[in-house]
């Protein structure tokens, strides 16, 4: 699927104290970004990781 990415709505950070599975090793700070998005041409599909698309 081709996109085309629009405005930058959302920034959003992790500050809290987190630790990876074995408990002892820190994970750094999280920063995720959101923008809208039009599409431009193609079809939604399911992957490995998603059983339907919406």
């Amino acid at each position: 699927m081709t996109i085309e990415i629009g405005k930058l709505i959302a920034v959003h950070s992790n500050i809290g104290e987190m630790f990876q599975r074995d408990g002892i090793s820190p994970i750094g700070t999280i920063v995720s970004f959101g923008f809208t998005g039009k599409a431009i041409s193609g079809e939604l599909t399911t992957s490995d990781e998603s059983l339907e698309v919406n």
